[in-house]
This record gives structure tokens, C-alpha cells and sequence, in this order.
């Protein structure tokens, strides 16, 4: 078995059409992405004009953008290169960086200074930047720490989960009236899945209690608007209790609940992986299968969380296997997909498998040279409904199988169809079918191998003439 990396083009855009994706869901499969993962991160921009760097800031939560916000720019030696402001969007544009050099955006918002880790100007294409304020405190109300936290060399550091457990975000863009809290266990994004979550008010009265789900999260509606609420979750043994919030009159909140943070994860005794009990891996809620164009193919890319439901590590009673349809070329598992190995032309995860989700990542391509592309994509274990997208040029139309819900977005000027499907049962394809893709034809190629075929033999045969006009052929038998 191997692990390939898949070094195509548009592997560049998955993190940015994946959480556009989860950005675009239904509430049911929708997952906001992490936005202290975000911070200080770069990540290419193959289409963006060469030499250029965009930063965009925004104060904790995703699309609450910070306007006219100056940003700057630094390199290696700390000297300034240039100063932006952001426009409508958070946006600090940045020209003529030299490829090959290191730089850093710095910015200071409402007296908290942000850091960008350092990124490298590619030699073609740009760079996008986020960095987010207000995670460390909260709540947008809260005051700014005197120091600040503290900042790595050259970038910026994750805020503790001391700061971040039992506190709320505000989230405009949630529904009004809802909450989630999010339970993980000592390490950002090791999620506690399944675990009762209780919501209780001023008085100490439950108002409800709820599931977290793969993600780790546990939703409630209906709250009302000026009421305090504090959540309550009991992870084994340890309980866990929110900061009190009060409901916002639109928007909802997001809570963050960490359980362990008491000792660390290296000093906790290790756990034996048990057999998986049946049904008790699935598919997470965040899978997607993404299809890019290129030339003559089309480049499939599967993401999906294999889930273990269960409160400690499971073995496998055999592999789980993904399988790729049949024509598919260039298999090969993504960078980040550690549980997954490359079998042939299949991707074998053998386990063990931790509790909560495991990422499994990999790719393949189509031929698509006659117009119109099937694919029927297998998974090896059932789950919620997931997300199909398409990259749409000219008359290409897409259908899929068991299709919900389906809507027509934007990524960086490119257009993409977003379709959210019904759940997903083992060994049943997601069937994708393409059409309106540019047909090339087939005869050109033949006319040119046959052209060099010629050609071939025909230096052979002049070769051999050549050889008999200088009497290097050799002599006939005498009689």
C-alpha cells in the first residue's frame, strides 16, 4: 500500500469550495467552519494576478467584516512593505510582491493586534489571508487584554480552550432564536459525538436537552430574546458548565463546552481500541464529492468523514474500502488523509479509527473528451445526505441521484451548482451525471499517431536505401 499526493491544480480550491459548501447547506448539514483554524492562515490563489496578496478581517464571526481597516504588510526583516485598508468586503489588497519572499499581515483591531503566520509569495497566481479578531475574547463587547495573547514567532497563536470553554460567540447569521454548543474533549476538534447536552435558565430550570451530532454540536430553537441561558453536559463524569449568555434579539450564539482540560491529553492512561460495535461507524454530515473541469477530464474529488460514534477508539473487523467507478485514472489519496492507504486502485482504511471523525480524502479523473461524464461513486457505509459540486462552464447541466435540494453559487468568479442529496446507504452509488462538457474530438490524435507512424517508417525505409546505395548491404550468396 502507498499514499499518494494528487498534485492537480484545483486541489488548491478544495478548502475554499468545502467551506463554501458547508456555508451554503440546509441548517441540518450545515457546520460553520472553525474560525480560530482560519486565523492567520494564507492559502493559494492560482486565479488571483501574480504578485498579489489579499487580506481580509473579520471580528469574530465569519461575514461580519471589518471595514476601512488599516493592514499592513511586513517582511521577513519586519520592515513595512505597504499599508491597505479593507473595502466593503474586509479586504486589503496587496500588488507587485516579489515571488520567493516571505511576508506577514499584521492588523490592529479595537486595540488587538493580529498576525498573520508568514506565507511565501508563489511564483504565479496570489495569496488570501483571514485574520479574525475577537476570538481570545468572546464576545465582541468584551474590552481587550492589555497584552493580548500571546503571539508565536512570526504568526499567530491559537487561543487556549481555557479562554474559549464555557464561553459565547455571537452569530448573526444563524437563525434567530437558536444555539448550538459544541462539546470537545481536551484537543480542538476532538468531538464528543452523541453526548446530552442540557440547556437550563436563569432559575436553573431545564428548557431542553439535546444530542450533539458528528460535528460535536448540539442545536436549540426557540429561545427566547433577552432571556439568559447557560448549557450543562456531563462528559465522563465531568461536568461542564457554560458561562451564562443571554439570547440575542436576532442572530443566535455558539458555545463551546471542553471537557479534560483538567490534566493533558498526554497524561491521560491510553485506551485500548475495542471491536466496533455494527452501525457504530457512519458517514459525517460534512462529506462532499467535488468535480472540477480540466481539458479533457473531469477531477473528482471525494471528501469524507468516516465517524466513530462510540466514546473511545474502535478496531475494524475488516477494511473499509472506498472503491473509484469504473475508468477512473490517476487515483490517489490527499494530503491530510493519514487513515487512508492506497490499495491498487482502491482506498483501504484498516483502522483503528478514534472516536468521532476521521478524515478520508482522495481523487481521481474522468475522461470527458466526448461531452458527457458518469460518475458512480460508492460508499462503503451509510450517513446523512452530502453535497455534490459541479463546476458549471457554458451549457453544462447536472444531474444527480436522490437529489434535495439544489442551488447556483460564486467562487472566486467561478461557477459552481451546489445539490444536497438524500442519506447515503452503504454500497449504493451517488450517481453524477454531466453533460454539456467541451467535446474534443478523438480524430486529431489518431491523424497524428498515424502521422508519426509514418514517419517512422519511413526513415527505416530510407535508412535502408541509404545502406544499399553505399554497398554496406550486405553482398548476395554466390553461387
Amino acid at each position: 500500500m502507498r499514499t499518494a499526493r494528487h498534485g492537480v491544480g484545483p486541489l488548491l480550491r478544495l478548502l475554499a469550495i468545502a467551506v463554501l459548501a458547508a456555508l451554503l447547506a440546509t441548517p441540518a448539514a450545515a457546520q460553520m467552519p472553525d474560525l480560530s483554524q482560519m486565523n492567520g492562515r494564507s492559502l493559494p490563489a492560482p486565479d488571483a494576478p501574480s504578485g498579489s496578496a489579499t487580506v481580509r478581517v473579520m471580528r469574530e464571526t465569519l461575514g461580519n467584516n471589518v471595514v476601512g481597516q488599516d493592514v499592513t504588510l511586513t517582511d521577513a526583516s519586519g520592515a513595512v512593505v505597504g499599508t491597505r485598508k479593507t473595502d466593503g468586503a474586509g479586504r486589503a489588497a496587496f500588488d507587485g510582491l516579489r515571488p520567493g519572499t516571505a511576508y506577514t499581515a499584521v492588523a490592529v483591531v479595537s486595540g488587538e493586534r493580529l498576525v498573520s503566520q508568514p506565507f511565501t509569495q508563489p511564483s504565479s497566481g496570489g495569496v488570501r489571508v483571514v485574520l479574525v479578531a475577537g476570538l481570545a475574547a468572546g464576545t465582541s463587547a468584551a474590552a481587550p487584554t492589555a497584552a493580548g495573547p500571546a503571539m508565536a514567532q512570526g504568526g499567530a497563536q491559537m487561543p487556549p480552550l481555557s479562554q474559549m470553554n464555557g464561553r459565547s460567540l455571537p452569530a448573526p447569521d444563524a437563525p434567530a432564536g437558536s444555539a448550538t454548543v459544541r462539546v470537545m474533549r481536551q484537543t480542538l476538534g476532538n468531538n464528543v459525538v452523541g453526548q446530552d447536552v442540557t440547556l437550563i435558565d436563569a432559575s436553573g430550570a431545564t428548557v431542553a436537552t439535546r444530542k450533539t451530532d458528528d460535528a460535536g454540536r448540539a442545536t436549540f430553537d426557540g429561545l427566547k430574546p433577552g432571556t439568559e441561558y447557560s448549557a450543562v453536559a456531563v462528559v465522563s463524569g465531568e461536568r461542564l458548565v457554560s458561562q451564562p449568555f443571554t439570547q440575542p434579539p436576532s442572530g443566535g450564539l455558539r458555545v463551546v463546552l471542553i471537557a479534560g482540560l483538567g490534566s493533558a491529553p498526554a497524561a491521560a492512561p491510553a485506551v485500548a481500541a475495542r471491536p466496533a460495535p455494527p452501525g457504530s461507524i457512519t458517514l459525517g454530515t460534512q462529506s462532499r464529492l467535488i468535480v472540477e473541469q480540466a481539458d479533457e477530464f473531469v477531477e473528482v474529488y471525494v471528501l469524507a468523514d468516516l465517524v466513530n460514534t462510540t466514546d473511545g477508539p474502535v478496531s475494524l473487523p475488516s477494511p473499509i474500502v472506498f472503491t473509484p467507478p469504473a475508468g477512473a485514472l490517476g487515483t490517489a489519496v490527499l494530503e491530510g488523509s493519514t487513515a487512508a492507504a492506497l490499495d491498487g486502485k482502491r482506498i483501504v482504511v484498516k483502522g483503528p479509527l478514534a472516536s468521532g471523525p476521521t478524515p478520508i480524502q482522495f481523487g481521481y479523473r474522468l475522461p470527458s473528451d466526448t461531452g458527457r461524464v458518469s460518475i458512480a461513486q460508492a460508499y462503503p457505509v451509510g450517513g446523512p445526505m452530502t453535497s455534490v459540486i459541479v463546476r458549471r462552464q457554458g451549457a453544462t447541466a447536472v444531474t444527480v441521484s436522490g437529489e434535495r435540494q439544489r442551488r447556483d453559487t460564486q467562487l472566486e468568479g467561478r461557477d459552481y451548482v451546489l445539490v444536497s442529496t438524500s442519506a447515503i446507504r452503504p454500497a449504493t452509488p451517488v450517481d453524477v451525471t454531466i453533460t454539456g462538457l467541451p467535446a474534443r474530438s478523438r480524430w486529431p490524435v489518431r491523424v497524428a499517431l498515424s502521422l508519426a507512424a509514418l514517419i517512422v517508417l519511413a526513415g527505416v525505409v530510407f535508412g535502408r536505401a541509404r545502406a544499399d546505395d553505399d554497398g554496406t548491404a550486405p553482398a548476395p550468396a554466390r553461387s
